[in-house]
């Protein structure tokens, strides 16, 4: 990477920490990272190599670890190098999709790019009132009542309609390339949290079960852990593509 770059990495993970620091306030095994979103966009922004990618990731996962009240820090270590390799990855596959770099290089307003399917926005809308509706359904007590007695009333229920609610996102973004390219921050901030986070219940369940007594004294139910961490990760994935997608054009405009 140029120097440029890595002052812009540098920043954008600095930020990221003092973000982290400040979130511990809220309690519990496994919280919100919104660290994520950070360097999500730093690679956005500098677009790196592969390898360059790993190696914000593994300085994403030392800031995550020692910032920390998880159940686990150790696992940042393995998970955030995983979200910045999805995060590059994804970064690659839309530029490649969208054919965004091509309509760049022949200079033709967007010309070479694919054309959007109105179709796709409303199944882009469906997919985001569905996520509102989920994030409603985690975090607002007002809303508990409403969902008594429905088939959202169960927490494994839940979970299947946030995940769909993502795959349905996602699938309406598919049909619209040029909107896509335009709010791919949020595309790639979201699919790097649902990486990492998963990642990251997936070791801590490995130790919790492996080795007993290690992070708990009774360890739980394994449904019941995952049951429990995955509302956690889906809703941060949200948050962190809004978040992803606001600073990023601000974030766009400052580097010209």
């Amino acid at each position: 990477m140029k120097s440029k770059d890595i002052v812009i990495v540098g920043i954008l993970l600095g930020i990221g920490a003092i973000v982290r620091y400040v979130s511990l306030i809220a309690p519990g095994p496994i919280t919100s990272n919104l660290v994520i979103a950070f360097y999500s966009l730093a690679i956005i922004l500098v677009a790196p190599k592969v390898s360059e990618a790993l190696g914000i990731g593994i300085v994403a996962g030392i800031i995550c670890a020692l910032i920390s009240h998880s159940l686990f820090p150790p696992a940042n270590l393995i998970s955030e190098p995983v979200g910045a390799l999805v995060a590059v990855l994804s970064l690659k596959l839309i530029d490649q999709f969208t054919g965004a770099k091509k309509a760049i290089k022949v200079k033709a307003d967007g010309g070479s790019m694919k054309k959007d399917n109105p179709l796709g926005f409303v199944i882009t809308a469906i997919g985001l009132l569905g996520m509102l509706a989920f994030c409603g359904i985690m975090f607002l007590s007002e809303v508990k009542p409403l969902i008594k007695g429905t088939l959202l009333a169960t927490q494994t229920n839940q979970i299947i309609f946030g995940a769909i609610a993502v795959l349905v996102l996602l699938v309406g973004l598919y049909l619209i390339p040029r909107t896509l390219e335009k709010y791919r921050a949020a595309v790639v901030s979201l699919l790097a949290t649902l990486a990492s986070g998963t990642t990251f219940i997936v070791v801590a369940a490995i130790i919790i079960f492996a080795m007993p007594g290690i992070l708990f004294k009774t360890a739980p139910a394994m449904d019941v852990f995952i049951l429990s961490s995955m509302p956690i990760v889906i809703g941060c994935a949200i948050i962190n593509m809004v978040l992803a997608q606001i600073l990023y054009f601000p974030a766009k405009q400052a580097m010209r």
